[in-house]
């Protein structure tokens, strides 16, 4: 494309309107060679997530990060995409992401995704390493919840169900779990 605004706008209205099909075909048909920018880039990956393309989209994420790129949101998509092919390609694109640092945003969405791959003592291992104020933030304590009900560990969960129903968040899953 000769203008990548216009090339990124029409991406964005298939985008709006839900054509992830035939948005893909457009991306396609019309870059050809040319080099995206990291946007067009990343939303070409979204797309191909949202098409359950999964093993295309991570392609695309991997060249997105493979030269520096550190936008935190796109790779807090990155991470639902790994989390559909696998822990082992998981955790090494986590952990490569953050070599020179540690975030505990990203960390939780490492967590989860390892929960939904059912890997709960590896999401709990996570969840322990967090900063020790992060561990103590609602949305941490029901994502432990989650994990330790699945491993049968009931006096945990309760009593973590306790502390969010002593806070009046969580509710419904808090007295669920209980």
């Amino acid at each position: 494309p000769k203008d990548m605004e216009i090339f990124s706008n029409i991406l964005n209205a298939y985008d709006k309107k839900k054509e992830y099909q035939k948005a893909v075909s457009f991306y396609e048909s019309t870059i050809g060679d040319q080099e995206p920018s990291n946007d067009v880039l990343s939303w070409y990956a979204v797309q191909l997530f949202k098409l359950k393309e999964y093993s295309k989209s991570e392609a695309q994420y991997q060249r997105l990060f493979k030269n520096g790129y550190k936008d935190k949101n796109d790779f807090i998509f990155y991470i639902k995409v790994l989390a559909e092919i696998g822990k082992d390609q998981l955790n090494a694109a986590v952990d490569l992401y953050l070599k020179d640092k540690n975030d505990d945003e990203i960390r939780l969405e490492q967590a989860r995704a390892l929960y939904e791959l059912k890997s709960y003592d590896s999401a709990l291992s996570i969840l322990d390493k967090l900063d020790p104020k992060m561990q103590n933030e609602s949305e941490v304590i029901i994502e432990r919840v989650y994990c330790l009900s699945e491993l049968d560990k009931n006096n945990e969960v309760i009593n973590l169900c306790d502390i969010l129903l002593e806070r009046k968040i969580y509710l419904a899953e808090a007295h669920f779990y209980k």
